[in-house]
């Protein structure tokens, strides 16, 4: 089926069979055996791991965001002449509430994270029943 391209109507004259031999039956947790669990929990690590790194690459984002914003306006009024205080401060409040943002963002667990977290659990309590 992955070799069709079906930018058109497909048109068949006959019957036509597919036989898929790739059949996999599912098993739940608790139907694996020890090393299939820690495989699957070595696996769902792996993907919670993967979910945490890009959420830190997008927070660091903010960060860079903040960071060349505030040199930007600080070179900006360095440039123009207004050297105020208000203006340094309504600056510094600007950086530090995108750097909150980045932290909030970082710090908000997905619902991804919390199923993976819960799997993780449950192949844990397993395992200890196990051994």
């Amino acid at each position: 089926m992955r070799d069709f391209k079906a930018n058109r109507d497909i048109n068949v004259d006959g019957d036509v069979i597919i036989n898929d031999s790739s059949i996999q039956q599912n098993k739940t947790i608790i139907e694996c055996n020890s090393e299939e669990l820690e495989a699957e929990y070595a696996h769902r690590e792996e993907l919670l791991r993967e979910e945490r790194i890009n959420k830190g690459k997008e927070s660091f984002g903010f960060v860079k965001f903040a960071f060349f914003s505030a040199l930007g306006v600080s070179i900006w009024y360095f440039y123009i002449g207004d050297t105020t205080l208000a203006m340094y401060i309504v600056g510094l409040l600007t950086v530090f509430f995108l750097l909150f943002t980045a932290h909030s963002i970082s710090n908000e667990t997905t619902e991804f994270e919390v199923r993976q977290l819960e799997v993780l659990k449950e192949i844990e309590y397993l395992l200890r029943e196990r051994k």
